[in-house]
């Protein structure tokens, strides 16, 4: 909690930039197999619980030690939205123009969540927010709640507090309810080298625009 609470963290943007995207991403993931299809990296881990670690990062050829830019790419169906990896999300009550607003945003929040614990979260937050984000923490049999200005802000404390930790991370399903869209993620974050996990609830709500204006997140530590 008094971590999450420091009002400064040193940035991890400019972080191993003499190496190529690859060098820099097998040291960024360790425990993830890396290979290279289709001008794409694509990462992957085994499963924790049945939920998946895996993305993939464009690469271009002409320049290899480009920025690193996950592929955000989604498409859809009546009742789901299909990742890039051929992940399927199941949706409730969407109309076409819904998923055209909402299919990228839940592909770039799944890289995301996924990508904790290393730079490339603070490579993919280019713009500030005003999404009001409620952290509550469950540690040692206490109940804090944080609230932060903006998402940016949240992602980049939570992420250098977890810097090291492996990423498991799925949206359950999107949902419409009283014309908003609601979505709800499931994440767990483990440190390998001291066999200890934390899991965390995120919750999505979305203004009658389909923009993301509510974020909580439920965090339990050592589960």
């Amino acid at each position: 909690m008094r971590q999450l609470n420091r009002d400064r963290y040193p940035s991890l943007r400019e972080r191993d930039q003499n190496l190529t995207v690859s060098e820099r991403l097998r040291k960024w993931f360790p425990n993830h197999f890396l290979i290279y299809l289709d001008n794409h990296y694509y990462l992957s881990t085994p499963r924790y619980n049945d939920f998946r670690s895996d993305f993939y990062i464009r690469h271009d050829v002409f320049n290899p030690r480009m920025s690193i830019v996950p592929d955000t790419t989604a498409t859809f169906t009546e009742n789901s939205i299909i990742l890039r990896n051929n992940e399927i999300i199941p949706a409730n009550g969407l109309t076409n123009h819904d998923f055209q607003d909402i299919k990228n945003q839940i592909a770039w929040l799944t890289v995301l969540f996924r990508t904790l614990g290393s730079p490339i979260p603070e490579l993919m937050l280019t713009q500030h927010d005003q999404v009001d984000t409620w952290i509550i923490v469950n540690e040692n049999n206490l109940r804090q709640k944080i609230i932060l200005p903006s998402f940016a802000e949240t992602i980049t404390k939570l992420n250098q507090f977890y810097l090291g930790y492996t990423a498991y991370f799925q949206i359950n399903e999107v949902i419409k309810m009283n014309s908003r869209l609601e979505f709800y993620g499931t994440l767990f974050l483990s440190d390998k080298a001291n066999n200890q996990t934390d899991f965390v609830d995120v919750r999505f709500h979305t203004n009658r625009q389909n923009q993301i204006d509510l974020i909580m997140m439920f965090i339990y530590r050592d589960v």
